[in-house]
């Protein structure tokens, strides 16, 4: 069965949320299991997928879509900066991203999706 577009968008909350708890562990450790170059494209996880290749052509067409991946694509931009920081060892700067940068590139995903998951059926 082919998940809908609440699915998809409920599922990439979920998983886009969990990014936090690493970002976080990564900071306070200072070393981190998950390659930047990876972590920075935004077509390797499930729901990068599924916009890229998963999702109609009439929910593509919305303008949703271009600001859900747009949303999408600097969340992983950022996510992949702070953890290119603490590979560097600047655990400083890194925690400033992640307070800052982050917080709000994260905060702006989740209400585009939620937003998009309202009016999308």
């Amino acid at each position: 069965m082919t998940a809908t577009l609440k699915d998809q968008i409920t599922a990439a909350i979920g998983a886009h949320g969990l990014w936090k708890g690493r970002l976080l562990n990564a900071v306070q450790t200072g070393k981190s299991e998950h390659d930047p170059s990876k972590v920075e494209r935004d077509d390797v996880c499930e729901f990068g997928k599924w916009l890229k290749q998963g999702i109609d052509a009439a929910s593509k067409a919305s303008p949703d879509f271009a600001t859900a991946k747009a949303a999408h694509e600097r969340f992983h931009h950022e996510a992949a900066k702070i953890l290119r920081l603490v590979a560097s060892q600047q655990i400083d700067a890194a925690k400033k991203s992640l307070d800052s940068d982050y917080n709000t590139i994260s905060t702006k995903l989740v209400q585009t999706l939620m937003a998009w998951k309202a009016k999308g059926g």
